[in-house]
């Protein structure tokens, strides 16, 4: 097994390949797993009801994933492979600060004395204001987030326990809102690999690089394009370690692009195609079940915990024009184009039960064109079961299509918008 919370061991892939691993995971998911999105064809509402408990059910910190997380550490003396900076221990440290020493060093033994979850978090919240890193700048950042990722992880280690700490302890009071920004004060992980995607490692692009003193860099591998791998895996593994601790991506940023997953779809489209099918269905899933944040502001927040929402599908983001189907002959292609299927025809059969139980949508014209580009890809050659007839599902969308004109709308997403950006416009069809 790998760190305790890594997403689960590597699979016994083919060799290090992207490919070769994301191949693993869709033979893991059907034979280990028994995914049932990968298996039959979903055909009735009982087998979507099915599908939904199953992943609701599974702890994604466990699965064994394709995905290479990184390790607690890399040492060049192991081979040109681990020349690397992702890793989870930061490559910047942290000293006390001047003015808060005895503050730094008093919550450390306050902890070490009881290391229980509120004085692990005391220490936490102060970090920031107690300590400094050397120099201030992107660098410092990326190994700030790293650092206390470090934290939690070291508690985990230290407890014996794969269990993650409540992420709720020490919130100002019992609001649900307060208790959310807690958890996601709590809660590092997605947030270090969104660092390195705003500054890469690499500096051939347009952002400033996130770069570092010239004897830590010097143990990197060196060129664009080993910093720009590097700056992949990191991202990639950071972003699978924050989807792993928040599936509805709810508790991890108070922003857009984050709570849509829209840069962890972009980065896992690239090679791990069969990663990305399962992550779409296992995102959606979640936040249709995130009946807490139903009328909670936040930042495309509002709107999660139904399925008649646009909420669900932010997970589009990036599938707008293509699904992103492996070449026909990849060995892949069979299972990527099952999950997405199944997890479409998972949507539509829940989407319609809901409403006919609930008869409340969630912004009515958004879910509409949802629903529509759901059911286009059904219908077109780069899409899924291409030239296969599906009665049940025509109607089933005819249904959603009555229900949804004669529906209650709570209420649209631009009039619970809070900021600028937060009402993305729904996708269209290709």
């Amino acid at each position: 097994m790998g760190d305790p919370i890594d997403g689960g061991a590597f699979v016994d892939a083919s060799g290090a390949h992207d490919e070769a691993r994301d191949r693993a995971f869709g033979q893991y998911l059907q034979t280990d797993v028994k995914l049932l999105l990968a298996g039959d064809k979903i055909t009735t509402l009982e087998q979507a009801k099915a599908a939904q408990d199953q992943i609701l059910k599974m702890d994604m910190r466990k699965l064994q994933v394709g995905v290479p997380i990184e390790r607690w550490t890399e040492d060049g003396f192991n081979g040109p492979a681990s020349n690397t900076a992702a890793e989870w221990i930061p490559m910047l440290a942290r000293h006390p600060a001047a003015a808060h020493a005895a503050d730094a060093y008093a919550l450390a033994d306050a902890y070490l004395a009881d290391p229980t979850d509120a004085n692990l978090w005391r220490f936490y919240d102060n970090v920031a204001t107690v300590t400094v890193g050397d120099p201030e700048d992107l660098a410092a950042r990326w190994s700030l987030r790293k650092y206390l990722a470090v934290q939690i992880a070291s508690h985990m280690l230290l407890r014996r326990t794969l269990d993650m700490p409540d992420l709720y302890v020490g919130a100002p009071s019992a609001d649900p809102q307060a208790m959310r920004l807690t958890a996601i004060a709590h809660n590092p992980f997605w947030s270090i690999g969104d660092s390195i995607r705003m500054n890469p490692l690499n500096c051939n692009q347009p952002a400033p690089c996130t770069t570092f003193p010239a004897a830590i860099d010097m143990t990197f591998a060196a060129g664009d394009a080993s910093r720009s791998r590097q700056t992949y895996e990191d991202k990639m593994s950071w972003f699978w370690l924050g989807f792993s601790v928040d599936p509805g991506l709810v508790i991890s940023e108070d922003d857009l692009g984050t709570v849509t997953s829209d840069y962890f779809q972009a980065t896992s489209q690239q090679f791990y195609k069969v990663h990305q099918a399962f992550v779409v269905s296992a995102i959606a899933t979640a936040k249709a079940n995130a009946h807490q944040y139903l009328n909670m502001p936040g930042i495309a927040l509002q709107g999660h915990g139904m399925w008649a929402s646009p909420r669900p599908f932010g997970v589009f983001k990036n599938n707008e024009r293509e699904i992103h189907h492996p070449q026909p002959t990849d060995s892949r292609y069979a299972i990527h184009e099952r999950l997405w299927a199944n997890g479409f025809r998972m949507f539509l059969f829940l989407m319609n039960d809901e409403l006919g139980q609930t008869g409340k949508v969630f912004d009515r014209a958004y879910t509409l064109k949802n629903v529509d580009w759901i059911y286009h890809w059904f219908s077109v050659g780069t899409g899924v079961e291409v030239g296969q007839a599906h009665p049940e599902l025509d109607a089933v969308v005819t249904q959603l299509h009555q229900r949804l004109a004669a529906a209650t709308e709570l209420t649209t997403v631009r009039a619970v918008a809070t900021a600028k950006g937060d009402y993305p416009e729904p996708v269209a069809l290709p």
